[in-house]
Formats: structure tokens, C-alpha cells, sequence
């Protein structure tokens, strides 16, 4: 319906650095780089866009079914919670929410999620399934590499999940042998920087081997935010004497919106000339930026917070989907003869965005509620009584919680698919728990003995079902 896949501006920019081999930080090269080598063998977008939704499909089953088979202890039988998950996957696939359009979308936000998926499932696999067989556990650690490395290097601004994946990691171990308590903690901490390190380690690689050229996203920042305190405090204008020459002050105050940064990249008229600035006065910007930072931190966290307030959609829903394939020299173009099909889902998106179900599928501020909720109970219960499985849900839904809220450093713009990740997670958990707390009031109102005419007596089938009931 979607083939080849829906390309924004952004998507666009990548397919370039993959036809061409010649690549800039603006966006981080990961994706590029395997499109490129879909090209190498002989396959083109739809392939890896094919992959991408699959991979969507197969790993929000798969979510909530280890979301499911964790609380659970494993007590539900395997079927059911693959039952269940279909329920979760279905209900995630209906028309009113944007999932269709984002498994199908060539955008490093939708890498970020499926790498964020695929962490927690092999995450809850992994403690789950402690007595598996080594090649399985191996399999399974192979995986969980990968998917926190994808995330990683999908997004600038995701490193900051990695200290909590690298506790997550530490959990996960076997114990780790040393002659002292002290040693096992240096070792434990050791151990836990890693993953970080290797995200390091791989972006330095790459923009080595690949020539990865520098861009101004990080000086658009900076321009941002020192533009949104001058904004809000025009007596700091003059704190600025390189920004402040450059910048039209009467379009910053007329339309500048705290954390976009479209008119001081693309939009015209620009706020400021980047090209002015970038790359000659690179060093007196961050000079700058760091002085000002520092006299005002209260108005610089001011800034941050109210630039990243509308990414909780909460007023309205900005920029909701994709829904085609902007122009380009490629004559890359969707399929009309699907459009019959396309269009009237897409318009049904639209509706959602401003209607009764967007507190649902499209208002992240209820979702990142609810994953503080669920945070803060898991914390109660750490105090109460400690364990590593709690332990290691408090980490993965900081590692999830991390990466929405790493948005407050690194807004850019107030579109909906930035927290996406992190509420697309919390949606599978929601339902998930859902599903589980309806099946168990169905269980409560039938006899047991209806278990020993589905599951032979004895078996351990019905032991387990039995014991879950």
C-alpha cells in the first residue's frame, strides 16, 4: 500500500548519501549505509522498507508477549501470550493509529524505535530464559547488541539511554567473580560503561572509515536556544556580541518558536545566516554559548523545558505522519493503484489527530504519565522488597522514559514522531497489561476443573495453567 515507503525531505537527504557514498552527521549514517548495501546487492528501498515493517510487525509481538510471559513469572502458557500479543499487534494496527505509517517511513526515528523494541524484548528474554541453552543465550546476547547498538546510532541525542542499558547489561550477567566487594563493584562499573563506549567507539569508526562530514545541527541548536533566552530576556541581547549583529530580532520576535530551528536552517526568511557563522566562527558560537549558559542556567532551563513542552502533544498534535513521497530526481513515487486503498486510511489518520481517540494514539504527555507512574510504583516496590527482575524493569523503563526526555536537551523541532519510540513502548505495555487483567477476570469467573477438560491431567501444561490462574 505504502511501496516504496513514505519519504520526507529528511528521507530523501539519506537515499542521497546512499546512492552517492558521501555522508554528513545532519543525519547519522547508519541508515545510509545499509540502504547502500541493499543497492550493492542488487535490491533497492522497497526491500529494506519490507524489512522495516516486518520487523515492526514481528517485534511489537514479540513485545508483548516477553511484556506478558515476565509479569506472568512464565506461568501462562506460550500460546496464550502469543494470543494475546496478536490482540496487542491488532489493536496497534487499526487505522486510527499512526503505526502503519511509521513502519513504513524511512526516518531515524522509526530505527530508534524498533531498536528500542527489540532491546526490551531481548532484555526480558534474556533473564526469562536463564536456563536456556548457551547457543540460545548467545543468540539472544548477539541480539541484544544489536538492537541497543541500532538505537544508538540511530539518533544523536539516544547515548543517553546507554547508561541505563549498561546497568540492564550488569543484571543480566552471571555473577562476576572477584576476590573482594569492592572489586565486583569496579567490575560491575566497568562492565556497565561499556555499551556505552562501543556506541562511542562506532560512531568515531564510522566517520573515520566512511568520511562522515560535520554539519551545523549541533550549532542550530546552540543558535536556538541563546535566539529563545534573547527571546524571553531582550536584555541579554547584548550578551550576545557575535550572535547578536547576525540575528533579525524582529522576526525573532515575530516568529520564533522556542526549539525550532526551521527558520535558522531551511525556512526563509532565516533568523540568522548559519553559512555566516558555520563553519568560520564555529568556536566563538560555542564560546559564546557556554558563557551565556553559564551567567543564566534558570532562563537556559527555561528555555529547554518550554521548548520541549509541546513534544507532549497535549494542545494539539503537530505533524502526526508522513503520507507521501516528497518530490525528487529519482522518480521515486508511490503506487496508484493503491491509492483507492491509501487514501482514505491516511485521511482517517488525519481525523484521529483531532478527535476523541488522539488521547490514545496520539498525545504523548498520557503515555510518558503513565510510564512515570508505572516508574515510580516500581520504585515503591524496590524499597519494599528487592529483586533483580524488579530491578531490571526499573532500568529498561528508565532506559525508555531516557530517551523521550533526552528531547528537553535536544529539541529541534515539535513534531510527533520525536517521542514516538518512547510511546509506542508504553502503549505495548498498557495494552499488554490490559489484555492480562481482562484474561485473569475471565479466569476468576469460571471453575478450575475447566482447565482439567482443556489440559490433560497431570501434564504440565495444566499445572502451569492452573498456577497462573
Amino acid at each position: 500500500m505504502f511501496v516504496p515507503g513514505l519519504l520526507s525531505a529528511d528521507s530523501l537527504d539519506q537515499i542521497h548519501h546512499a546512492r552517492e557514498g558521501v555522508y554528513n552527521d545532519w543525519h547519522p549514517p547508519v541508515m545510509a549505509l545499509w540502504l547502500r548495501l541493499f543497492y550493492l546487492l542488487g535490491l533497492d528501498l522497497s526491500h529494506l522498507m519490507f524489512v522495516q515493517c516486518l520487523l515492526f510487525c514481528l517485534g511489537l509481538l514479540g513485545l508483548a508477549r516477553s511484556l506478558l510471559g515476565f509479569v506472568t513469572q512464565g506461568a501462562m502458557p506460550a500460546s496464550l501470550q502469543s494470543w494475546l500479543g496478536l490482540v496487542v499487534l491488532g489493536v496497534l494496527g487499526l487505522p486510527l493509529s499512526p503505526l502503519a505509517h511509521y513502519s513504513m517511513t524511512f526516518w531515524k526515528d522509526c530505527w530508534a524505535a524498533l531498536g528500542l523494541i527489540w532491546v526490551c524484548i531481548f532484555s526480558l528474554d534474556l533473564l526469562a530464559n536463564d536456563s536456556s541453552s548457551r547457543l540460545k543465550r548467545w543468540l539472544r546476547w548477539l541480539g541484544w547488541w544489536v538492537a541497543a547498538l541500532l538505537l544508538g546510532l540511530s539518533r544523536h541525542n539516544a547515548w543517553v539511554v546507554f547508561p541505563f542499558l549498561g546497568i540492564v547489561w550488569v543484571l543480566l550477567m552471571r555473577p562476576i567473580p572477584a576476590p573482594t566487594p569492592n572489586r565486583a563493584n569496579l567490575r560491575r562499573l566497568a562492565l556497565a560503561s561499556l555499551p556505552l563506549l562501543a556506541l562511542l567507539a562506532l560512531q568515531f569508526g564510522a566517520k573515520q572509515l566512511f568520511g562522515v562530514q560535520p554539519s551545523a545541527i549541533f550549532e542550530s541548536v546552540m543558535i536556538s536556544d541563546l535566539l529563545g533566552m534573547a527571546k524571553l530576556d531582550s536584555s541579554l541581547r547584548a550578551e550576545l556580541p557575535m550572535l547578536g549583529p547576525l540575528a533579525r530580532w524582529d522576526m525573532v520576535d515575530s516568529k520564533f518558536e522556542l526549539g525550532d530551528t526551521a527558520h535558522i536552517v531551511w525556512a526563509q526568511p532565516r533568523l540568522v545566516d548559519l553559512q555566516a557563522v558555520v563553519p568560520a566562527r564555529r568556536a566563538e558560537l560555542v564560546h559564546e554559548y557556554l558563557r551565556t549558559v553559564a551567567s543564566h542556567p534558570f532562563r537556559f532551563l527555561e528555555v529547554k523545558l518550554r521548548a520541549f513542552f509541546p513534544h507532549l502533544q497535549l494542545k494539539r498534535t503537530l505533524y502526526l505522519v508522513h503520507t507521501q513521497i516528497d518530490p525528487n530526481r529519482w522518480g521515486l513515487e508511490q503506487n496508484p493503484a493503491s491509492a483507492s486503498i491509501r487514501q482514505p486510511l491516511q485521511k482517517l489518520t488525519g481525523q484521529v489527530a483531532t478527535g476523541p481517540w488522539r488521547f490514545f494514539f496520539c498525545v504523548h504527555g498520557v503515555w510518558l504519565g503513565l510510564g512515570l507512574g508505572v516508574w515510580a510504583c516500581l520504585l515503591w516496590r524496590l524499597h519494599k522488597n528487592s529483586q533483580v527482575r524488579e530491578w531490571l524493569m526499573f532500568w529498561l523503563l528508565c532506559a525508555v522514559l531516557g530517551y523521550a526526555l533526552s528531547f528537553v536537551l535536544a529539541t529541534t523541532a515539535h513534531d510527533f514522531r520525536f517521542l514516538y519510540p518512547t510511546s509506542l513502548v508504553l502503549q505495548v505495555l498498557g495494552l499488554s497489561w490490559l489484555c492480562l487483567a481482562a484474561h485473569r477476570l475471565a479466569i476468576a469467573t469460571k471453575p478450575k476443573q475447566n482447565y482439567q477438560a482443556i489440559f490433560p491431567s497431570g501434564s504440565n501444561a495444566s499445572d502451569s495453567a492452573i498456577e497462573y490462574s
